[in-house]
């Protein structure tokens, strides 16, 4: 690379290449665009583990992050940023997790409780589970979180979306309602249930937040500094 005459110029194959002849960004000689990528780590206080709530970026456009801790990973889609105060803002969020990738350390994990019984008919599989009429089930659980079970030897397997949710009374067990499930549990197994991994994400927790920024764009983008709320998490 040289700069000559007020230009700049580098080669490549052994060819002589002059830069800035267009307004093109992230294209190199001759070749299809490629997305420019800025990699810094937030590691104050090291000893510490920290929850990375946000990221902040101070620049003209906003950029996809990816992020990794030594406990978990992010993501943040560049249309997730909103600009305020001339500065884009976005909470963090975990990647999209689905099947047995989901994190099932997260507090978005719930139990239900241990299967009594089924009932299959058609593609419609009934759960029912055992408790008093007073105890009812885990009330966090909704429909459309993701149900599992555990064989009782550490097995997993996903049963599907959840389509109605019945509460113990009197008359009988409670119970949920899956269609089409992708595998049935019997008795004894205990059944859990794990919510959108990105539409439940609040923040992400680690000693350090290793960030990777990256943009796509053929027009000039200027980013200055990046910034993260970041407090001490308490287990």
């Amino acid at each position: 690379m040289v700069g000559m005459n007020s230009n700049f110029y580098s080669f490549y194959q052994g060819k002589p290449w002059k830069h800035h002849t267009n307004a093109v960004r992230n294209q190199y000689y001759g070749a299809a665009s490629a997305p420019s990528k800025v990699q810094f780590v937030f590691n104050d206080a090291p000893i510490e583990t920290k929850m990375f709530k946000t990221i902040e970026l101070e620049g003209t456009k906003s950029w996809k992050a990816e992020m990794t801790s030594d406990l978990h990973s992010g993501l943040i889609e560049a249309e997730y940023f909103v600009p305020k105060e001339g500065v884009f803002y976005a909470n963090t969020r975990r990647t999209v997790e689905t099947g047995l990738g989901v994190d099932f350390s997260q507090i978005s994990t719930q139990g239900l409780g241990d299967c009594s019984s089924t009932d299959f008919v058609g593609t419609t599989l009934t759960i029912f589970f055992i408790f008093p009429a007073t105890v009812g089930l885990n009330p966090i659980v909704d429909i459309g979180d993701i149900a599992y079970f555990d064989d009782g030897t550490g097995t997993l397997a996903e049963i599907g979306p959840i389509q109605s949710i019945s509460e113990p009374d009197v008359f009988g067990s409670g119970f949920i309602v899956i269609k089409n499930p992708a595998a049935t549990p019997i008795a004894t197994n205990f059944i859990f249930a794990a919510k959108n991994s990105v539409a439940e994400s609040y923040g992400l927790r680690g000693h350090y937040n290793d960030v990777t920024l990256t943009n796509t764009d053929t027009t000039v983008v200027d980013l200055f500094a990046a910034s993260s709320e970041i407090f001490k998490s308490y287990p």
